[in-house]
């Protein structure tokens, strides 16, 4: 009779764990810091010239909204991304002065598609994004540009309390080639890829 005693308790202590599981469905709201590393390259058609492939880096931050469906420990969701992160890069090669790459911000809608992994949720995602990309030879006036892309990536979070939780992601982007032109040199400019580490917080409501 002790042991049938044990091994009820048990299982209720192990019925009521998971009725108290985190549940990361429903809607949600997050901000994080984030760090970007990426390339661009300008090559000019006239001469012709290149400044090779150059590398941007930048640190930022960003704020998400989102919401999730849950089917049994399967979540799919719809969340909003807008992150200011200045990545640059100048590019010296065949551009003597340098030419300028810089990620100013982005924003992404992406769709996610996740499991629950022990206490938390191991998910992937991807989506379209928007980029806002400033060009700048050297001497010349700064151009704005913004591109059109794709995103995608994996993420992990992990409960806290009162609804709270941590969230890593790493992601990839690649926005669309584009030209600097208007009283100066002719550039195309191209590998505008960059990718992403993002660490946060989000509560659900």
């Amino acid at each position: 009779m002790t042991g049938l005693a044990m091994l009820a308790g048990t299982m209720a202590a192990h019925a009521e764990d998971r009725s108290t599981a985190f549940d990361f469905s429903g809607a949600y709201a997050g901000f994080s810091m984030t760090y970007a590393f990426g390339q661009s390259n300008w090559t000019d058609p006239l001469a012709p010239a290149s400044t090779g492939v150059f590398d941007l880096a930048g640190r930022g931050g960003g704020a998400i909204v989102g919401y999730n469906w849950r089917t049994g420990r399967t979540y799919f969701g719809l969340a909003l991304d807008i992150t200011v992160t200045p990545a640059d890069g100048t590019g010296y090669a065949g551009c003597a002065a340098g030419c300028e790459t810089t990620l100013q911000s982005y924003a992404a809608l992406r769709a996610q598609l996740g499991q629950r992994l022990g206490d938390g949720h191991f998910y992937g995602f991807a989506g379209l994004a928007m980029g806002r990309v400033d060009l700048a030879p050297v001497g010349f006036a700064r151009q704005e540009r913004d591109l059109g892309g794709w995103l995608a990536g994996i993420g992990y979070e992990h409960p806290l309390q009162d609804g709270w939780t941590f969230r890593a992601e790493l992601q990839y982007m690649d926005f669309e080639d584009t030209r600097y032109t208007l009283s100066g040199p002719v550039w195309t400019v191209s590998d505008n890829r960059v990718g992403m580490v993002r660490l946060g917080l989000t509560r659900y409501f």
